[in-house]
């Protein structure tokens, strides 16, 4: 099975430089080629052949790596079949604050102890906050911007060792005034992390709300307010290490449909 660890990037300044600089090259491919679909029909493979064109039109592609490139215009044609196959709407073009991740679909980067290389940026210095397991063959890295920074997430696959069997069971219960309770007695407490912060919700929101649009001043307002938004979210996933080791796990799930709730039990 594929499995998926998110670490966190510590670059230097020309190091931040180099991956903006490939999210705006990545971008601006993305809507040249949606463009190009919209006025033509012309594949992906098609527009593969013209990368080298491209590049020797327009120097700053070459500062980004070339399977980088690729993975641009295969997330393009993705968008275009789901908008064929299924309800999604049509592949539309991407501002500078819609497009935050790009990806080494095979080759061009290397993780070695606490530096991930990435070609065309350099080695740029990671937070090991776990490693990676003994064997993991690394099959993908994607570089996203958020507001807390830059990450990086190494898909690898993964063979999961299954627990020692036991005769254990618990129950689980999730409420409103608590968390979650146990059938053992245990309880967690709900933290109420949103209602806490409405106060300084409130006051970033109206931060952002007195600042002219395009201005630097409300760009920085917007951020601040990510950053409260951020804070504020409840995960809303229990920890492994509150939950004694079970065999299996019984949950309460609510049905909301219907005029009176329903109660149906899951096991795990």
């Amino acid at each position: 099975m594929l499995k998926a660890y998110r670490y966190k990037l510590e670059p230097n300044q020309s190091q931040r430089y180099a991956l903006a600089r490939t999210l705006d090259v990545c971008r601006e491919l993305y809507n040249d080629c949606l463009y190009q679909r919209k006025l033509q029909p012309i594949s992906r493979y098609e527009q593969s052949k013209q990368l080298t064109q491209l590049k020797a039109e327009f120097p700053v592609y070459k500062n980004v790596y070339s399977q980088v490139l690729q993975h641009v215009l295969g997330r393009l044609d993705q968008a275009f079949k789901n908008f064929f196959r299924s309800d999604f709407g049509f592949p539309r073009f991407k501002g500078a604050n819609r497009y935050d991740s790009f990806t080494y679909p095979q080759t061009g980067f290397c993780l070695g102890g606490r530096q991930l290389s990435l070609a065309k940026i350099g080695n740029v210095k990671v937070r090991l906050s776990r490693p990676l397991p003994e064997g993991a063959v690394v099959k993908t890295c994607t570089i996203k911007r958020s507001v807390q920074g830059w990450f990086a997430s190494l898909v690898f696959e993964h063979q999961p060792v299954p627990l020692p069997a036991n005769d254990l069971a618990v129950g689980i219960d999730v409420g409103i005034t608590a968390f979650a309770k146990f059938s053992d007695g245990t309880e967690i407490q709900n933290p109420r992390i949103y209602q806490n912060t409405q106060a300084e919700l409130r006051r970033a929101q109206r931060r952002v709300a007195r600042r002219k649009k395009g201005s630097q001043r409300r760009g920085r307002a917007v951020l601040l307010l990510k950053k409260v938004h951020r804070a504020s979210a409840i995960a809303g996933v229990i920890s492994c290490t509150s939950i004694p080791p079970q065999s299996s796990e019984s949950m309460e799930r609510l049905r909301w449909k219907g005029s009176r709730f329903q109660a149906c039990f899951v096991a795990t």
